[in-house]
């Protein structure tokens, strides 16, 4: 769990209870440029969102990705808090987008996908993998992958970064965490010396597939 509080001290007993499972990060309701690093935060220490709370605001009925902006910022001014509106979407990007499910054309697609050869576009990338640009330059921040820039400085995604962003997307389809990804490419980049530990890696997630497999069929 990640809590985005305005005095993270209010709840340092229960982070300090479980360091493992809660962490805290200061977040100013009115700070609308803080809502992006507050969803990062919760992807790089815990790999995805399942479900975001928010307890600023006042009564609105229904999904807040499905009311329109006008409607959600008329709201949320109301009582000074335009950044939980911001909190909220950066949040559904990522229900839907990091962790979110493919459809079976993509995900067949993806099995050819490590053979192109052509330099493409952030926009082909997005299109191919069926991912979100913002998460592909997500994915570049933290360091999963590095892109080229051409001339005009637009990303220019090479055979390399493609093939190894196919991989993180069939990783991230299996429930690979983030932060166990970002391990994974340290070893890769470190040298053929890792491959053991590498190998010891997937056998360990295929395992746990597994596992959540067998549990989903007996239930």
């Amino acid at each position: 769990m990640v809590a985005a509080v305005r005095r993270p001290e209010a709840v340092a007993d229960i982070a300090s209870e479980h360091p493992d499972r809660f962490s805290t990060v200061t977040f100013d309701v009115r700070d609308t440029e803080a809502a992006p690093g507050v969803v990062e935060h919760a992807l790089e220490r815990f790999g995805r969102v399942d479900v975001l709370v928010n307890n600023a605001g006042r009564g609105m009925v229904g999904a807040a990705e499905l009311v329109d902006d006008s409607t959600l910022r008329d709201l949320m001014s109301r009582l000074g808090v335009m950044a939980t509106e911001d909190l909220m979407r950066k949040a559904l990007e990522a229900l839907g987008e990091v962790d979110g499910p493919m459809s079976i054309e993509v995900i067949h697609r993806l099995v050819d996908a490590g053979d192109v050869e052509d330099p493409m576009s952030i926009a082909e990338v997005s299109d191919l993998l069926d991912v979100s640009a913002h998460t592909l330059r997500y994915y570049e921040k933290i360091g999963l992958v590095a892109v080229d820039r051409d001339s005009s400085g637009h990303r220019v995604y090479g055979p390399e970064s493609i093939r190894r962003l196919v991989f993180l997307t069939r990783m991230r389809i299996s429930g690979m965490a983030i932060r166990d990804l970002l391990h994974y490419v340290e070893l890769v980049d470190a040298g053929e010396g890792t491959v053991p530990e590498r190998l010891d890696m997937l056998l360990e997630h295929r395992d746990t597939v597994r596992r959540q497999i067998k549990e989903l069929t007996l239930s």
